[in-house]
């Protein structure tokens, strides 16, 4: 689960909850920052880096979480269509209750949804779509901040 105790772009341990980013991505700053001043004699600030490797771990998070969306509905089909037709297969042409046709499938799906590691799969898309909202938020909330200090700085 993202708290704010954890990094927004590795998900590592911060050092304290109004830090930004953790003591390891401060260092991968550090050196990034340090080329760029050498280089190109511009300074980085942290804020500023932390919001673009943000941005790009965003999108990143966003194209990742398409993937395992395909990937989990096709699971999903996968398993009910593979329950039906072994449901199927060993009624026959028997007729059974509706009731009964029902528990038979949802035992077959739980069943085949265990082997396929249907579980897992689902775990790995809550904490995706966890990940992908937070970073989401930490965005909408920079950019409230960037548009109302715009607004006092004309209204001065």
């Amino acid at each position: 689960m993202i708290n704010n105790e954890e990094c927004p772009l590795c998900g590592g341990k911060k050092r304290k909850a109004a830090h930004l980013i953790c003591a390891t991505c401060y260092e991968k700053y550090a050196v990034e920052a340090g080329k760029t001043l050498a280089q190109k004699k511009k300074i980085v600030f942290v804020f500023e880096w932390a919001k673009e490797e943000i941005k790009k771990r965003f999108e990143q998070l966003q194209k990742e979480l398409q993937e395992i969306k395909e990937e989990y509905r096709t699971l999903q089909g996968t398993v009910r269509n593979k329950a039906y037709l072994e449901i199927k297969k060993s009624l026959g042409r028997k007729i059974v209750p509706q009731e009964v046709f029902r528990a038979a499938m949802q035992q077959k799906k739980t069943e085949i949804w265990q082997t396929k590691k249907g579980n897992g799969l689902h775990r790995k898309l809550k904490i995706t779509e966890r990940q992908v909202n937070f970073l989401q938020g930490f965005l909408e909330g920079e950019n409230e901040k960037s548009s109302s200090l715009k607004k006092d700085e004309s209204s001065s």
